[in-house]
Protein backbone atom coordinates (compact mmCIF):
# COMPACT_ATOMS: atom_id res chain seq x y z
CA UNK A 1 0.00 0.00 0.00
CA UNK A 2 2.75 2.15 0.57
CA UNK A 3 3.88 1.80 -3.12
CA UNK A 4 0.63 2.72 -4.30
CA UNK A 5 0.29 5.48 -2.17
CA UNK A 6 3.80 6.73 -3.26
CA UNK A 7 3.76 6.15 -6.81
CA UNK A 8 -0.25 6.92 -7.46
CA UNK A 9 -1.26 8.94 -10.70
CA UNK A 10 0.21 6.31 -13.45
CA UNK A 11 -1.92 4.51 -15.76
CA UNK A 12 0.29 1.17 -15.44
CA UNK A 13 -0.32 1.34 -11.34
CA UNK A 14 -3.85 1.31 -11.77
CA UNK A 15 -3.94 -1.23 -14.60
CA UNK A 16 -2.39 -3.86 -13.16
CA UNK A 17 -4.56 -3.78 -9.70
CA UNK A 18 -7.65 -5.32 -8.87
CA UNK A 19 -10.81 -3.62 -8.17
CA UNK A 20 -10.61 -3.33 -4.03
CA UNK A 21 -7.01 -2.09 -4.64
CA UNK A 22 -8.07 0.20 -7.33
CA UNK A 23 -11.08 1.79 -4.86
CA UNK A 24 -7.87 1.95 -2.32
CA UNK A 25 -5.73 3.88 -4.40
CA UNK A 26 -8.49 6.59 -6.10
CA UNK A 27 -9.35 7.00 -1.97
CA UNK A 28 -5.56 7.10 -0.94
CA UNK A 29 -4.74 9.69 -4.14
CA UNK A 30 -8.13 12.33 -2.75
CA UNK A 31 -7.19 11.96 0.60
CA UNK A 32 -3.90 13.06 -0.64
CA UNK A 33 -4.80 15.84 -2.51
CA UNK A 34 -7.27 16.86 0.18
CA UNK A 35 -4.35 16.74 2.56
CA UNK A 36 -2.05 18.64 0.31
CA UNK A 37 -5.12 21.17 0.17
CA UNK A 38 -5.32 21.72 3.65
CA UNK A 39 -1.48 22.04 3.84
CA UNK A 40 -1.59 24.78 1.20
CA UNK A 41 -4.27 26.16 3.11
CA UNK A 42 -2.53 26.03 6.12
CA UNK A 43 0.49 27.80 5.14
CA UNK A 44 -1.55 30.31 3.25
CA UNK A 45 -3.23 31.06 6.04
CA UNK A 46 -0.51 30.77 8.38
CA UNK A 47 1.64 33.62 6.30
CA UNK A 48 -2.13 35.43 6.80
CA UNK A 49 -1.90 35.28 10.26
CA UNK A 50 1.84 36.16 10.27
CA UNK A 51 1.50 39.26 7.70
CA UNK A 52 -1.72 40.63 9.98
CA UNK A 53 0.57 39.93 13.36
CA UNK A 54 2.78 42.73 11.40
CA UNK A 55 0.10 44.53 10.95
CA UNK A 56 -0.97 44.66 14.36
CA UNK A 57 2.68 45.25 15.30
CA UNK A 58 2.79 48.02 13.06
CA UNK A 59 -0.38 49.73 13.82
CA UNK A 60 1.00 49.28 17.21
CA UNK A 61 3.76 51.13 16.90
CA UNK A 62 2.24 53.81 15.04
CA UNK A 63 -0.02 54.22 17.89
CA UNK A 64 2.60 54.46 20.77
CA UNK A 65 4.55 56.82 18.44
CA UNK A 66 1.33 59.02 18.67
CA UNK A 67 0.93 58.91 22.38
CA UNK A 68 4.30 59.22 22.78
CA UNK A 69 4.68 62.66 20.61
CA UNK A 70 1.11 63.72 22.00
CA UNK A 71 2.32 63.35 25.69
CA UNK A 72 5.62 65.06 24.57
CA UNK A 73 3.64 68.31 23.65
CA UNK A 74 1.11 67.83 26.57
CA UNK A 75 4.19 68.20 28.58
CA UNK A 76 6.05 70.97 26.80
CA UNK A 77 2.74 72.54 26.60
CA UNK A 78 2.34 72.19 31.08
CA UNK A 79 5.94 72.97 31.22
CA UNK A 80 6.12 76.47 29.21
CA UNK A 81 3.28 76.91 31.43
CA UNK A 82 4.80 76.17 34.44
CA UNK A 83 7.93 78.15 33.36
CA UNK A 84 5.79 80.85 32.53
CA UNK A 85 4.17 81.16 35.91
CA UNK A 86 7.68 80.96 37.34
CA UNK A 87 9.26 83.33 35.25
CA UNK A 88 6.09 85.74 36.30
CA UNK A 89 6.32 85.24 40.03
CA UNK A 90 10.01 85.48 39.60
CA UNK A 91 9.57 89.12 37.66
CA UNK A 92 6.97 90.26 40.57
CA UNK A 93 8.94 88.72 43.54
CA UNK A 94 11.75 90.92 42.12
CA UNK A 95 10.13 93.72 41.60
CA UNK A 96 8.13 93.72 44.95
CA UNK A 97 11.69 93.55 46.42
CA UNK A 98 13.00 96.69 44.33
CA UNK A 99 10.54 98.72 45.83
CA UNK A 100 11.13 97.41 49.06
CA UNK A 101 14.81 98.77 48.62
CA UNK A 102 13.79 102.12 46.91
CA UNK A 103 11.39 102.36 49.96
CA UNK A 104 14.11 101.48 52.50
CA UNK A 105 16.24 103.85 50.56
CA UNK A 106 13.42 106.86 50.84
CA UNK A 107 12.86 106.09 54.53
CA UNK A 108 17.06 106.31 55.53
CA UNK A 109 16.73 109.02 53.39
CA UNK A 110 14.86 110.85 55.19
CA UNK A 111 15.87 109.18 58.16
CA UNK A 112 19.21 111.16 57.21
CA UNK A 113 17.57 114.29 56.92
CA UNK A 114 16.00 114.10 60.15
CA UNK A 115 19.31 113.11 62.01
CA UNK A 116 21.12 116.56 60.41
CA UNK A 117 17.79 118.39 61.00
CA UNK A 118 18.64 117.14 64.85
CA UNK A 119 21.99 117.73 64.25
CA UNK A 120 21.76 121.50 63.90
CA UNK A 121 19.18 122.06 66.41
CA UNK A 122 21.57 120.43 69.11
CA UNK A 123 24.28 122.55 67.50
CA UNK A 124 21.61 125.43 67.88
CA UNK A 125 21.23 124.79 71.45
CA UNK A 126 24.87 124.19 72.24
CA UNK A 127 25.31 127.34 70.89
CA UNK A 128 22.29 129.19 73.13
CA UNK A 129 23.59 127.51 76.01
CA UNK A 130 27.44 128.21 75.86
CA UNK A 131 26.18 131.93 74.65
CA UNK A 132 26.56 134.51 77.16
CA UNK A 133 25.12 137.84 76.96
CA UNK A 134 25.74 140.81 78.48
CA UNK A 135 24.85 144.74 78.25
CA UNK A 136 27.42 147.31 79.62
CA UNK A 137 27.25 151.15 80.27
CA UNK A 138 23.75 151.39 80.64
CA UNK A 139 21.47 152.81 83.62
CA UNK A 140 20.10 149.84 84.57
CA UNK A 141 19.61 145.88 83.14
CA UNK A 142 17.77 147.00 80.40
CA UNK A 143 19.99 149.59 78.34
CA UNK A 144 24.05 149.42 77.03
CA UNK A 145 26.50 148.29 74.87
CA UNK A 146 25.29 144.51 73.86
CA UNK A 147 28.29 141.97 74.49
CA UNK A 148 28.54 138.23 73.22
CA UNK A 149 30.88 135.94 75.55
CA UNK A 150 32.57 138.94 76.93
CA UNK A 151 33.35 140.34 73.67
CA UNK A 152 31.42 143.87 71.82
CA UNK A 153 29.12 144.01 68.88
CA UNK A 154 29.94 146.32 65.99
CA UNK A 155 27.57 148.63 65.08
CA UNK A 156 28.18 148.39 61.02
CA UNK A 157 24.22 147.57 59.76
CA UNK A 158 23.02 147.37 63.36
CA UNK A 159 19.13 148.49 63.13
CA UNK A 160 16.06 147.53 64.83
CA UNK A 161 15.20 143.93 64.16
CA UNK A 162 19.18 142.74 65.18
CA UNK A 163 18.16 144.85 68.48
CA UNK A 164 15.26 142.87 69.04
CA UNK A 165 16.71 139.77 68.85
CA UNK A 166 19.92 140.83 70.78
CA UNK A 167 16.77 141.77 73.74
CA UNK A 168 15.79 138.88 73.51
CA UNK A 169 18.89 136.57 73.57
CA UNK A 170 19.05 138.88 77.07
CA UNK A 171 15.27 137.43 78.26
CA UNK A 172 13.68 140.73 77.31
CA UNK A 173 9.96 140.66 75.44
CA UNK A 174 11.34 143.27 72.76
CA UNK A 175 13.88 146.55 72.03
CA UNK A 176 13.17 149.77 72.56
CA UNK A 177 15.75 150.87 70.16
CA UNK A 178 18.79 150.13 69.01
CA UNK A 179 22.31 152.38 69.26
CA UNK A 180 25.42 152.80 67.25
CA UNK A 181 29.01 154.27 68.17
CA UNK A 182 29.42 153.34 71.28
CA UNK A 183 26.02 155.72 72.95
CA UNK A 184 27.14 153.94 76.29
CA UNK A 185 30.73 154.41 76.43
CA UNK A 186 33.53 153.23 74.32
CA UNK A 187 34.24 149.46 74.05
CA UNK A 188 36.75 147.04 73.61
CA UNK A 189 38.24 146.45 70.28
CA UNK A 190 37.89 142.26 69.87
CA UNK A 191 34.55 142.63 68.39
CA UNK A 192 32.92 138.87 68.28
CA UNK A 193 30.39 139.89 64.65
CA UNK A 194 30.46 142.58 62.84
CA UNK A 195 27.67 143.48 59.70
CA UNK A 196 25.30 141.58 61.33
CA UNK A 197 21.79 140.65 59.57
CA UNK A 198 18.92 139.38 61.51
CA UNK A 199 15.31 138.79 60.05
CA UNK A 200 13.82 138.72 63.67
CA UNK A 201 12.90 135.17 64.06
CA UNK A 202 16.14 134.52 65.20
CA UNK A 203 16.02 133.05 68.79
CA UNK A 204 19.74 134.30 69.84
CA UNK A 205 21.75 136.88 67.82
CA UNK A 206 24.46 134.55 66.92
CA UNK A 207 21.47 132.78 64.60
CA UNK A 208 21.75 135.30 62.40
CA UNK A 209 24.10 136.18 59.59
CA UNK A 210 27.36 138.18 60.98
CA UNK A 211 30.87 138.94 59.94
CA UNK A 212 33.52 136.80 61.60
CA UNK A 213 35.87 139.66 60.99
CA UNK A 214 35.59 143.43 61.04
CA UNK A 215 37.09 146.36 60.65
CA UNK A 216 35.28 148.86 63.70
CA UNK A 217 37.28 150.34 66.37
CA UNK A 218 36.44 150.49 70.18
CA UNK A 219 33.89 153.91 69.12
CA UNK A 220 31.75 151.67 67.08
CA UNK A 221 29.83 149.34 69.69
CA UNK A 222 26.45 148.11 69.05
CA UNK A 223 24.17 148.73 71.77
CA UNK A 224 19.73 148.56 72.86
CA UNK A 225 17.44 149.72 75.02
CA UNK A 226 15.18 146.58 75.81
CA UNK A 227 11.66 146.13 77.69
Amino acid sequence: MHNLYRNKGTMEDINGLDLEQKKFYVTTSEFQEKFENFQNRFHWVERANKVSVIRLLVVFLIVLVVVIAVGCLWYRQDTEASNSDLIDTLVKTVASIEDQLEQEKKARENLEIDLKKEEEKRKSLEKVLTQTYSLLGGSNSKEGNIYVNGRPVCDDEWDLKDATVACKSLGFKNAVKFTAESAFGSVADNFIMDDVKCDGTENSLLGCKYDKTDDCTSKEGAGVVCS
